[in-house]
């Protein structure tokens, strides 16, 4: 017959179990603004086109607004220039897989699934936000455009007849 020491808990320690909560925990997830940033834009069905190039033109600049002086013309060399730039984005194929077993999704204490489903949608939302800075960072194709100035004859007004 086994005896239990009251007067030595130790002796009965491996009595207890430890208890699984089932309700998980919550953890970070990284903010995903970058997108909203980004330019979409609808691939034509069946154009054979795997790429889309999008245009825009340099930032603004404050570097060459100058007081002007009534009458004097303003030497060419201050002339700001207009830069076209432009980005292609080529349509591509992600994914992510995660193995769960038939035994492992009958068997867990948590629903696995879920979690599954709910990890898959997280990674794939912080790839697209990752993968909009990436492409705001790569180099652009400059093309420069060379805005030509030229002279607007303006006419002194003419008053009325009526007007003396």
């Amino acid at each position: 017959m086994a005896t239990l020491s009251t007067t030595n808990p130790a002796s009965i320690a491996d009595e207890y179990q430890t208890y699984f909560s089932k309700q998980l925990l919550d953890y970070a997830v990284q903010g995903l603004r970058k997108a909203e940033f980004g330019k979409t834009a609808p691939l034509p069905k069946n154009a054979g086109a795997q790429t889309i190039r999008f245009f825009r033109f340099n930032e603004p600049s404050a570097a060459s607004v100058v007081d002007l002086t009534e009458g004097t013309a303003m030497a060419s060399s201050a002339y700001r220039e207009l830069t076209l730039a432009y980005v292609e984005a080529t349509l591509n194929q992600v994914g992510q897989v995660i193995a769960v077993t038939d035994v492992l999704n009958a068997t867990s204490l948590l629903n696995i699934m879920s979690q599954a489903i709910k990890t898959n949608g997280e990674d794939a939302a912080l790839y697209c936000d990752n993968l909009s800075v990436t492409s705001w960072l790569i180099p652009v194709t400059r093309t420069r455009v060379t805005v030509a100035p030229r002279s607007i004859p303006v006419e002194q007004p003419r008053l009325p007849s009526w007007m003396p």
